[in-house]
């Protein structure tokens, strides 16, 4: 007598989000699906990444908009403007991603904010700047770190300018690259 006995295996994996490239062919305007690659501006399940400034470089002007991890300039050039009380999240953030791009993210206005809930960096591995000015607010990296500079060939810049402006992150400034933060005004 022989005892057969089987087994099964499940794997549960997440499923990746799926990145969404700005392509900015019909306006500047952050929700407008004819902008994105996917016909739909991205959700908190899609990573939303901006390599372009032309035709038009995506605004966020009011409102809420969401990503699961957002890259502006990811392989080359790339820019994204939050505006008049606009309200973004996102998991990651990262401006000038790889090496030889460059990204700047400028954060504008009072009731305007960029919330990351894990790392975050300007200057990952290209140039990054992060402009937050005019009461304009972020709080990046909730539970990790904002690194400005972060690998040997990022540079990073951090400028905060104007009443009311605010960067709350555990900050790394030149974790492994060049990074300079400003506070003024």
């Amino acid at each position: 007598r022989g005892l057969l006995t089987t087994s099964a295996l499940t794997v549960l994996a997440a499923t990746p989000a799926l990145a969404i490239d700005w392509l900015g062919t019909t306006s500047s305007q952050w929700t407008l699906g004819s902008n994105w690659s996917g016909g739909v501006a991205p959700t908190s399940a899609d990573d939303a990444v901006i390599d372009l400034t032309s035709p038009n470089a995506p605004t966020i002007a009011g409102g809420i908009a969401n990503a699961a991890q957002l890259h502006i300039g990811a392989t080359a050039t790339g820019t994204l403007s939050i505006t008049n009380g606009a309200t973004v999240t996102a998991s990651l953030l990262s401006v000038g991603t790889n090496f030889g791009a460059t990204g700047t993210a400028t954060i504008d206005g009072a009731g305007s904010s960029l919330t990351t809930s894990a790392l975050s960096s300007i200057g990952n591995a290209g140039t990054g700047t992060l402009n937050i000015r005019n009461g304009g607010v972020a709080s990046l990296g909730t539970f990790n770190v904002l690194y400005i500079g972060n690998d040997a060939t990022g540079s990073g810049v951090v400028n905060v300018d104007g009443a009311g402006s605010q960067l709350n992150a555990n900050t790394s400034v030149g974790f492994w690259g060049t990074g300079v933060l400003n506070i003024t005004n």
